[in-house]
Protein backbone atom coordinates (compact mmCIF):
# COMPACT_ATOMS: atom_id res chain seq x y z
CA UNK A 1 0.00 0.00 0.00
CA UNK A 2 1.32 3.50 -1.22
CA UNK A 3 1.69 5.84 1.87
CA UNK A 4 1.15 9.64 0.97
CA UNK A 5 2.51 11.95 3.23
CA UNK A 6 0.98 14.83 4.60
CA UNK A 7 2.53 17.23 1.81
CA UNK A 8 4.44 16.05 -0.77
CA UNK A 9 8.67 16.29 -0.71
CA UNK A 10 8.20 18.35 -4.01
CA UNK A 11 6.15 20.96 -2.63
CA UNK A 12 7.93 21.30 0.21
CA UNK A 13 11.05 21.98 -1.77
CA UNK A 14 10.07 24.36 -4.22
CA UNK A 15 8.03 25.86 -1.81
CA UNK A 16 4.29 26.12 -1.66
CA UNK A 17 3.94 29.56 -3.41
CA UNK A 18 6.26 28.98 -6.36
CA UNK A 19 4.80 25.57 -6.91
CA UNK A 20 1.16 26.98 -7.67
CA UNK A 21 0.05 27.21 -10.90
CA UNK A 22 -2.66 29.25 -12.23
CA UNK A 23 -5.39 29.91 -10.26
CA UNK A 24 -4.24 28.18 -7.28
CA UNK A 25 -1.99 31.53 -6.04
CA UNK A 26 -4.80 33.50 -5.57
CA UNK A 27 -6.99 30.78 -4.01
CA UNK A 28 -3.66 30.34 -1.76
CA UNK A 29 -4.04 34.33 -0.73
CA UNK A 30 -7.44 33.86 0.15
CA UNK A 31 -6.57 31.47 2.65
CA UNK A 32 -4.22 33.20 3.81
CA UNK A 33 -6.29 36.15 4.57
CA UNK A 34 -8.96 33.36 6.10
CA UNK A 35 -6.18 32.50 8.67
CA UNK A 36 -5.69 35.25 9.61
CA UNK A 37 -8.75 36.16 10.94
CA UNK A 38 -9.52 32.57 12.19
CA UNK A 39 -6.03 33.25 14.50
CA UNK A 40 -7.47 36.60 15.60
CA UNK A 41 -10.98 35.54 16.01
CA UNK A 42 -9.76 32.68 18.37
CA UNK A 43 -7.36 35.11 20.43
CA UNK A 44 -9.95 37.47 20.80
CA UNK A 45 -12.51 34.36 22.16
CA UNK A 46 -9.94 33.43 24.73
CA UNK A 47 -8.98 36.77 25.71
CA UNK A 48 -12.61 37.34 26.88
CA UNK A 49 -13.45 33.69 28.30
CA UNK A 50 -9.96 34.50 30.28
CA UNK A 51 -11.81 38.25 31.49
CA UNK A 52 -14.40 36.47 32.42
CA UNK A 53 -12.73 33.83 34.50
CA UNK A 54 -10.75 36.47 36.28
CA UNK A 55 -13.94 38.12 37.36
CA UNK A 56 -15.79 35.58 38.80
CA UNK A 57 -12.77 34.61 40.65
CA UNK A 58 -12.52 37.70 42.18
CA UNK A 59 -16.31 38.16 42.83
CA UNK A 60 -16.35 34.48 44.05
CA UNK A 61 -13.94 35.86 47.16
CA UNK A 62 -15.26 39.33 47.52
CA UNK A 63 -19.10 39.31 46.97
CA UNK A 64 -21.44 40.66 49.53
CA UNK A 65 -24.33 39.20 51.16
CA UNK A 66 -27.21 41.98 50.70
CA UNK A 67 -30.40 41.38 53.13
CA UNK A 68 -33.53 42.31 50.98
CA UNK A 69 -34.30 44.95 53.91
CA UNK A 70 -31.22 46.81 52.89
CA UNK A 71 -29.12 46.29 55.70
CA UNK A 72 -25.75 44.56 54.32
CA UNK A 73 -25.10 41.34 56.59
CA UNK A 74 -21.64 42.26 56.52
CA UNK A 75 -21.72 45.85 57.76
CA UNK A 76 -21.56 48.92 55.32
CA UNK A 77 -21.39 48.03 51.34
CA UNK A 78 -19.61 49.85 49.01
CA UNK A 79 -21.10 51.65 46.61
CA UNK A 80 -20.68 49.94 42.99
CA UNK A 81 -20.07 46.31 44.73
CA UNK A 82 -21.53 43.28 43.47
CA UNK A 83 -23.85 42.01 45.62
CA UNK A 84 -25.89 38.76 46.20
CA UNK A 85 -29.81 38.99 46.89
CA UNK A 86 -31.06 35.91 48.23
CA UNK A 87 -34.99 35.25 47.62
CA UNK A 88 -36.13 38.55 47.84
CA UNK A 89 -39.82 39.33 47.21
CA UNK A 90 -40.63 41.36 43.52
CA UNK A 91 -42.93 44.22 44.10
CA UNK A 92 -44.48 46.67 40.93
CA UNK A 93 -45.17 43.92 38.94
CA UNK A 94 -47.83 44.43 36.06
CA UNK A 95 -51.04 42.41 34.85
CA UNK A 96 -50.30 42.33 30.84
CA UNK A 97 -53.13 42.34 28.47
CA UNK A 98 -53.86 43.72 24.87
CA UNK A 99 -54.42 46.75 26.18
CA UNK A 100 -51.47 47.91 27.06
CA UNK A 101 -49.06 50.14 24.45
CA UNK A 102 -47.05 47.66 22.17
CA UNK A 103 -49.16 44.70 22.46
CA UNK A 104 -52.59 45.80 20.49
CA UNK A 105 -51.85 43.05 18.12
CA UNK A 106 -52.79 40.73 20.48
CA UNK A 107 -56.37 41.35 19.98
CA UNK A 108 -55.97 39.36 16.48
CA UNK A 109 -54.97 36.29 18.78
CA UNK A 110 -57.91 36.60 21.20
CA UNK A 111 -59.07 32.97 21.20
CA UNK A 112 -55.54 31.91 21.48
CA UNK A 113 -54.43 33.84 24.52
CA UNK A 114 -55.34 33.45 28.38
CA UNK A 115 -58.90 35.37 29.06
CA UNK A 116 -58.34 39.23 30.56
CA UNK A 117 -55.03 38.44 31.46
CA UNK A 118 -51.92 37.41 29.54
CA UNK A 119 -49.97 37.16 33.17
CA UNK A 120 -48.22 38.98 36.14
CA UNK A 121 -44.83 39.55 36.04
CA UNK A 122 -42.08 42.09 35.46
CA UNK A 123 -42.22 41.70 31.73
CA UNK A 124 -43.93 40.71 28.83
CA UNK A 125 -42.06 39.57 25.80
CA UNK A 126 -42.57 38.45 22.42
CA UNK A 127 -40.57 36.52 20.39
CA UNK A 128 -40.61 35.80 16.82
CA UNK A 129 -38.54 33.81 14.85
CA UNK A 130 -38.85 32.81 10.88
CA UNK A 131 -37.93 29.60 8.92
CA UNK A 132 -35.40 29.48 5.97
CA UNK A 133 -34.01 26.97 4.00
CA UNK A 134 -31.74 29.06 2.09
CA UNK A 135 -30.03 29.30 5.60
CA UNK A 136 -29.09 25.93 6.97
CA UNK A 137 -33.23 25.21 7.33
CA UNK A 138 -33.15 26.70 10.82
CA UNK A 139 -35.35 28.99 12.39
CA UNK A 140 -33.73 32.74 13.17
CA UNK A 141 -35.14 35.64 15.64
CA UNK A 142 -36.29 38.59 13.79
CA UNK A 143 -37.53 41.82 14.90
CA UNK A 144 -41.10 41.91 13.18
CA UNK A 145 -43.51 40.44 10.91
CA UNK A 146 -46.56 41.73 9.16
CA UNK A 147 -48.66 43.32 12.50
CA UNK A 148 -46.09 41.07 14.96
CA UNK A 149 -43.72 43.29 17.10
CA UNK A 150 -41.27 41.57 19.06
CA UNK A 151 -39.99 43.00 22.02
CA UNK A 152 -39.88 43.95 26.09
CA UNK A 153 -42.96 44.95 27.42
CA UNK A 154 -41.61 45.95 31.16
CA UNK A 155 -43.07 47.17 34.13
CA UNK A 156 -41.71 50.56 35.32
CA UNK A 157 -41.16 50.17 38.99
CA UNK A 158 -40.14 47.04 39.82
CA UNK A 159 -38.14 46.22 42.74
CA UNK A 160 -36.29 43.32 44.87
CA UNK A 161 -36.41 43.34 48.43
CA UNK A 162 -36.40 47.73 48.86
CA UNK A 163 -33.76 48.29 45.69
CA UNK A 164 -35.12 49.31 42.33
CA UNK A 165 -34.23 47.34 39.54
CA UNK A 166 -32.83 49.07 36.25
CA UNK A 167 -34.65 47.65 33.17
CA UNK A 168 -31.42 45.90 32.02
CA UNK A 169 -31.66 44.01 35.38
CA UNK A 170 -35.12 43.35 34.47
CA UNK A 171 -34.60 41.77 31.19
CA UNK A 172 -32.74 39.11 32.73
CA UNK A 173 -35.26 37.86 35.01
CA UNK A 174 -36.34 34.11 34.26
CA UNK A 175 -39.46 33.52 32.96
CA UNK A 176 -42.47 30.98 31.83
CA UNK A 177 -44.21 30.97 28.43
CA UNK A 178 -47.76 32.10 27.96
CA UNK A 179 -50.02 28.71 28.17
CA UNK A 180 -51.51 29.29 24.70
CA UNK A 181 -55.16 27.84 23.34
CA UNK A 182 -56.30 26.10 20.02
CA UNK A 183 -58.71 28.61 17.64
CA UNK A 184 -61.95 27.16 16.69
CA UNK A 185 -61.72 29.59 14.03
CA UNK A 186 -58.00 28.08 12.71
CA UNK A 187 -58.12 27.40 8.75
CA UNK A 188 -54.79 26.09 7.21
CA UNK A 189 -53.84 28.07 3.39
CA UNK A 190 -51.72 26.90 0.86
CA UNK A 191 -49.25 29.25 -1.05
CA UNK A 192 -46.16 28.30 -2.86
CA UNK A 193 -43.28 29.56 -0.02
CA UNK A 194 -45.17 29.97 3.13
CA UNK A 195 -48.99 28.56 4.18
CA UNK A 196 -49.86 31.53 5.80
CA UNK A 197 -49.58 35.07 4.69
CA UNK A 198 -49.76 38.38 6.67
CA UNK A 199 -52.17 39.40 8.29
CA UNK A 200 -51.09 37.17 10.96
CA UNK A 201 -54.42 35.65 13.13
CA UNK A 202 -55.66 33.12 14.78
CA UNK A 203 -57.66 32.25 12.19
CA UNK A 204 -54.15 31.14 10.20
CA UNK A 205 -52.06 30.30 12.76
CA UNK A 206 -52.01 26.98 14.94
CA UNK A 207 -50.67 26.15 18.07
CA UNK A 208 -48.51 23.64 19.07
CA UNK A 209 -46.77 22.82 22.29
CA UNK A 210 -48.02 26.79 23.25
CA UNK A 211 -46.36 27.93 20.31
CA UNK A 212 -48.10 29.47 17.09
CA UNK A 213 -47.20 28.50 13.91
CA UNK A 214 -48.03 29.21 10.45
CA UNK A 215 -47.81 25.72 8.93
CA UNK A 216 -47.14 22.37 10.31
CA UNK A 217 -43.97 22.91 12.68
CA UNK A 218 -42.79 19.21 11.88
CA UNK A 219 -42.42 20.48 7.69
CA UNK A 220 -42.30 23.92 7.97
CA UNK A 221 -41.78 26.31 4.63
CA UNK A 222 -39.71 28.83 3.94
CA UNK A 223 -40.64 32.26 5.15
CA UNK A 224 -42.51 30.18 7.75
CA UNK A 225 -43.28 32.43 11.50
CA UNK A 226 -43.45 30.95 14.67
CA UNK A 227 -44.57 33.41 17.55
CA UNK A 228 -44.59 32.73 21.49
CA UNK A 229 -45.01 34.68 24.31
CA UNK A 230 -43.23 34.93 27.97
CA UNK A 231 -43.99 36.43 31.25
CA UNK A 232 -41.52 37.04 34.38
CA UNK A 233 -43.63 36.01 36.92
CA UNK A 234 -41.53 35.08 39.56
CA UNK A 235 -42.50 36.29 42.93
CA UNK A 236 -38.94 36.18 44.99
CA UNK A 237 -35.87 35.81 43.11
CA UNK A 238 -32.57 35.38 43.61
CA UNK A 239 -29.66 38.25 42.20
CA UNK A 240 -26.22 38.63 41.59
CA UNK A 241 -25.98 42.07 40.08
CA UNK A 242 -24.45 45.59 41.24
CA UNK A 243 -26.05 47.98 43.96
CA UNK A 244 -25.14 51.65 44.30
CA UNK A 245 -27.78 53.75 46.34
CA UNK A 246 -30.23 51.22 46.71
CA UNK A 247 -30.90 50.77 42.83
CA UNK A 248 -29.14 47.53 41.69
CA UNK A 249 -27.39 47.69 38.14
CA UNK A 250 -26.06 45.28 35.64
CA UNK A 251 -22.89 43.58 36.90
CA UNK A 252 -20.95 43.67 33.39
CA UNK A 253 -16.44 44.01 32.06
CA UNK A 254 -17.01 46.93 30.48
CA UNK A 255 -13.83 46.36 27.97
CA UNK A 256 -15.24 43.69 26.83
CA UNK A 257 -18.76 44.45 27.18
CA UNK A 258 -19.67 41.03 28.37
CA UNK A 259 -22.87 41.08 30.98
CA UNK A 260 -22.45 38.59 33.80
CA UNK A 261 -25.73 39.56 35.95
CA UNK A 262 -28.09 36.78 36.92
CA UNK A 263 -31.22 36.28 38.56
CA UNK A 264 -32.98 33.44 39.62
CA UNK A 265 -36.45 32.21 40.91
CA UNK A 266 -36.36 31.40 44.37
CA UNK A 267 -33.19 30.97 47.26
CA UNK A 268 -30.07 30.32 45.21
CA UNK A 269 -27.08 30.42 46.79
CA UNK A 270 -23.89 32.48 45.70
CA UNK A 271 -22.34 29.10 44.84
CA UNK A 272 -24.33 28.18 43.00
CA UNK A 273 -25.05 31.10 40.70
CA UNK A 274 -21.48 31.71 39.78
CA UNK A 275 -20.89 28.15 39.01
CA UNK A 276 -24.10 28.27 36.40
CA UNK A 277 -22.67 31.69 34.60
CA UNK A 278 -19.14 30.10 34.45
CA UNK A 279 -20.98 27.29 32.72
CA UNK A 280 -22.51 29.36 30.47
CA UNK A 281 -19.12 31.21 29.34
CA UNK A 282 -17.65 27.99 28.93
CA UNK A 283 -19.60 26.59 26.75
CA UNK A 284 -19.98 30.00 24.98
CA UNK A 285 -15.55 30.12 24.69
CA UNK A 286 -15.98 25.98 23.80
CA UNK A 287 -18.39 27.24 20.99
CA UNK A 288 -15.90 30.23 19.56
CA UNK A 289 -12.93 27.59 19.72
CA UNK A 290 -14.84 25.40 17.65
CA UNK A 291 -15.68 27.87 14.91
CA UNK A 292 -12.00 28.92 15.17
CA UNK A 293 -10.46 25.90 14.44
CA UNK A 294 -12.74 24.50 11.68
CA UNK A 295 -11.99 28.24 9.72
CA UNK A 296 -8.44 27.64 10.41
CA UNK A 297 -9.06 24.07 9.15
CA UNK A 298 -10.15 25.59 5.84
CA UNK A 299 -7.63 28.16 5.53
CA UNK A 300 -5.11 25.39 5.92
CA UNK A 301 -6.87 23.48 3.38
CA UNK A 302 -6.94 26.72 0.70
CA UNK A 303 -3.39 27.20 1.86
CA UNK A 304 -1.46 24.24 1.44
CA UNK A 305 -3.98 22.40 -0.77
CA UNK A 306 -5.05 24.90 -3.93
CA UNK A 307 -4.83 22.24 -7.04
CA UNK A 308 -7.51 20.27 -4.64
CA UNK A 309 -9.26 23.59 -3.91
CA UNK A 310 -9.86 24.41 -7.10
CA UNK A 311 -10.91 21.06 -8.37
CA UNK A 312 -13.78 21.39 -5.70
CA UNK A 313 -14.73 24.86 -7.24
CA UNK A 314 -14.78 24.07 -10.13
CA UNK A 315 -16.90 20.91 -9.55
CA UNK A 316 -15.06 18.42 -10.80
CA UNK A 317 -15.73 15.26 -9.06
CA UNK A 318 -13.45 13.04 -11.44
CA UNK A 319 -10.97 12.48 -8.00
CA UNK A 320 -13.78 12.92 -5.38
CA UNK A 321 -11.65 10.64 -2.91
CA UNK A 322 -8.07 12.81 -3.57
CA UNK A 323 -10.30 16.05 -2.72
CA UNK A 324 -11.53 14.33 0.55
CA UNK A 325 -8.39 12.75 1.24
CA UNK A 326 -6.78 16.05 1.55
CA UNK A 327 -9.78 18.01 3.18
CA UNK A 328 -8.51 15.50 5.76
CA UNK A 329 -4.52 15.83 5.69
CA UNK A 330 -5.26 19.80 6.69
CA UNK A 331 -6.90 19.06 9.85
CA UNK A 332 -3.94 18.02 11.54
CA UNK A 333 -2.30 20.47 9.75
CA UNK A 334 -4.32 23.57 11.13
CA UNK A 335 -4.53 21.55 15.31
CA UNK A 336 -1.02 22.97 15.42
CA UNK A 337 -1.08 27.25 14.90
CA UNK A 338 -4.74 26.82 16.62
CA UNK A 339 -3.46 24.56 20.03
CA UNK A 340 -0.53 27.41 19.87
CA UNK A 341 -2.63 30.18 19.65
CA UNK A 342 -4.81 28.93 22.73
CA UNK A 343 -2.35 28.40 25.02
CA UNK A 344 -0.18 31.41 24.04
CA UNK A 345 -3.24 33.62 24.58
CA UNK A 346 -3.87 32.23 28.16
CA UNK A 347 -0.28 32.55 29.07
CA UNK A 348 0.13 36.08 27.91
CA UNK A 349 -3.20 37.03 29.72
CA UNK A 350 -1.67 35.76 32.84
CA UNK A 351 2.10 36.95 32.25
CA UNK A 352 2.32 39.40 29.21
CA UNK A 353 5.83 40.24 29.42
CA UNK A 354 7.05 36.14 30.19
CA UNK A 355 4.70 34.93 27.32
CA UNK A 356 6.44 37.81 25.18
CA UNK A 357 10.09 36.76 25.69
CA UNK A 358 9.12 33.03 25.11
CA UNK A 359 7.17 33.32 22.25
CA UNK A 360 9.64 35.86 20.76
CA UNK A 361 12.61 32.76 21.65
CA UNK A 362 10.15 29.77 20.27
CA UNK A 363 8.87 31.88 17.16
CA UNK A 364 13.22 32.91 16.05
CA UNK A 365 13.96 29.05 16.45
CA UNK A 366 10.61 27.75 14.53
CA UNK A 367 11.53 30.35 11.63
CA UNK A 368 15.08 29.25 11.58
CA UNK A 369 13.86 25.76 11.57
CA UNK A 370 11.19 26.65 8.58
CA UNK A 371 13.09 28.29 6.91
CA UNK A 372 16.53 27.86 6.90
CA UNK A 373 18.23 26.63 3.74
CA UNK A 374 18.61 23.03 3.27
CA UNK A 375 15.80 22.21 5.86
CA UNK A 376 13.20 21.24 3.30
CA UNK A 377 14.71 18.06 1.47
CA UNK A 378 13.60 15.02 1.47
CA UNK A 379 14.56 12.05 2.40
CA UNK A 380 18.25 11.39 1.41
CA UNK A 381 17.95 7.67 1.52
CA UNK A 382 15.10 7.64 -1.14
CA UNK A 383 17.67 8.69 -4.00
CA UNK A 384 20.13 6.69 -3.31
CA UNK A 385 17.83 3.42 -3.29
CA UNK A 386 15.82 3.91 -6.25
CA UNK A 387 17.27 6.38 -8.43
CA UNK A 388 16.74 10.21 -8.94
CA UNK A 389 12.70 11.16 -8.76
CA UNK A 390 12.12 11.34 -12.22
CA UNK A 391 13.01 6.99 -12.30
CA UNK A 392 10.59 6.75 -9.53
CA UNK A 393 8.08 8.53 -11.25
CA UNK A 394 8.35 6.57 -14.52
CA UNK A 395 8.13 3.54 -12.19
CA UNK A 396 5.03 4.33 -10.89
CA UNK A 397 3.23 4.91 -14.40
CA UNK A 398 1.29 7.17 -14.80
CA UNK A 399 -0.43 9.68 -13.14
CA UNK A 400 -3.98 9.46 -11.77
CA UNK A 401 -6.41 12.16 -14.19
CA UNK A 402 -7.08 15.03 -12.21
CA UNK A 403 -4.00 14.90 -9.84
CA UNK A 404 -1.26 17.46 -11.03
CA UNK A 405 2.23 16.52 -10.85
CA UNK A 406 3.03 18.11 -7.83
CA UNK A 407 0.24 15.93 -5.67
CA UNK A 408 2.06 12.51 -6.79
CA UNK A 409 2.27 9.48 -4.30
CA UNK A 410 6.11 9.52 -3.03
CA UNK A 411 7.02 5.95 -2.13
CA UNK A 412 8.81 5.20 1.15
CA UNK A 413 12.07 2.97 0.73
CA UNK A 414 10.43 -0.41 1.51
CA UNK A 415 7.84 0.07 -1.13
CA UNK A 416 10.21 1.54 -3.89
CA UNK A 417 11.44 -2.26 -3.38
CA UNK A 418 8.53 -3.64 -3.92
CA UNK A 419 7.19 -1.70 -6.66
CA UNK A 420 10.75 -1.64 -8.43
CA UNK A 421 11.73 -5.12 -8.86
CA UNK A 422 15.00 -3.89 -10.84
CA UNK A 423 16.16 -2.04 -7.90
CA UNK A 424 16.02 -5.71 -5.25
CA UNK A 425 19.79 -7.64 -5.89
CA UNK A 426 19.61 -10.93 -7.76
CA UNK A 427 19.86 -14.49 -6.52
CA UNK A 428 22.28 -16.53 -8.51
CA UNK A 429 20.71 -19.64 -9.54
CA UNK A 430 23.58 -21.37 -8.01
CA UNK A 431 22.43 -20.52 -4.63
CA UNK A 432 25.41 -18.19 -3.86
CA UNK A 433 25.39 -14.72 -1.96
CA UNK A 434 23.66 -12.07 -3.80
CA UNK A 435 26.07 -9.45 -5.43
CA UNK A 436 24.69 -6.09 -5.29
CA UNK A 437 25.80 -4.07 -8.00
CA UNK A 438 25.61 -0.05 -7.52
CA UNK A 439 25.78 2.15 -10.60
CA UNK A 440 28.69 4.74 -10.57
CA UNK A 441 27.80 8.26 -9.61
CA UNK A 442 29.11 10.66 -11.88
CA UNK A 443 32.85 12.27 -10.32
CA UNK A 444 32.37 15.52 -8.95
CA UNK A 445 35.14 17.94 -8.50
CA UNK A 446 36.46 18.90 -5.17
CA UNK A 447 34.63 22.10 -4.97
CA UNK A 448 31.48 20.50 -5.11
CA UNK A 449 32.58 17.33 -2.99
CA UNK A 450 33.15 19.68 -0.12
CA UNK A 451 30.00 21.44 -0.55
CA UNK A 452 27.83 18.23 -0.35
CA UNK A 453 26.61 18.43 3.12
CA UNK A 454 26.72 14.74 5.07
CA UNK A 455 23.09 15.34 5.80
CA UNK A 456 20.05 17.40 3.92
CA UNK A 457 18.27 18.56 6.30
CA UNK A 458 15.22 17.36 8.45
CA UNK A 459 11.95 15.61 7.28
CA UNK A 460 9.11 17.88 6.15
CA UNK A 461 7.06 17.00 8.55
CA UNK A 462 9.25 19.02 11.11
CA UNK A 463 9.68 22.07 8.32
CA UNK A 464 5.74 21.78 7.93
CA UNK A 465 5.03 21.70 11.78
CA UNK A 466 8.18 24.73 12.74
CA UNK A 467 6.18 26.15 10.69
CA UNK A 468 2.51 26.27 11.55
CA UNK A 469 4.50 26.56 15.15
CA UNK A 470 6.24 29.81 13.86
CA UNK A 471 3.12 30.85 12.15
CA UNK A 472 1.23 30.62 15.66
CA UNK A 473 3.91 32.14 17.57
CA UNK A 474 4.25 35.41 15.32
CA UNK A 475 0.48 35.87 15.17
CA UNK A 476 0.19 35.60 19.51
CA UNK A 477 3.42 37.74 19.91
CA UNK A 478 2.09 40.80 17.72
CA UNK A 479 -1.47 40.43 19.00
CA UNK A 480 0.13 40.58 22.50
CA UNK A 481 1.56 43.77 21.65
CA UNK A 482 -0.82 45.00 20.17
CA UNK A 483 -2.92 44.45 23.41
CA UNK A 484 -0.08 45.41 25.68
CA UNK A 485 -0.10 49.15 23.54
CA UNK A 486 -3.70 49.24 23.20
CA UNK A 487 -4.66 48.47 27.20
CA UNK A 488 -5.56 51.02 29.63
Amino acid sequence: MVLRRLITSQRLDDGLVSSAKGVEPCCMCFGAVVAVSALRYMYFNESVYFAETVELERVQAEVYEQECSGQGAEGEIPSGSVVHLLNCPVTGRLSFSAEDRGLEFLQDFEENMPKGSFGTGAYFQVHIQQFSRRRSSQWRDIVGAGSLTAGFTIAHDVHIGVFSASEEVVEVFPNSRVQLHPSSQYKQEAAMFSSAQAPYTSKNMQVWDNVLYTSDPKSPYDDDIKLWFTVADAKSVSALTTESSDELFTWRIDKQDVNLTSVEAGAVTTKTMIEAVQQQFFLKAREGRVIGILTFWLATFLLVFPAYACHIMDKDTKDAAGDCGAICRALPLSMVPSTVIIAMSWSFLRAPSQTLAVGAILMTICTVLAFAPGMRSARPQLASLVGPPSAVLAQQGPVEEGLGELERPLLLPSEAEDEMPCARPQLPADGSPPLVQAEEAPPMSGQAAEAEPANRGCHPTLHLISTGMAVGFAVSVLGGIVLAVTSD
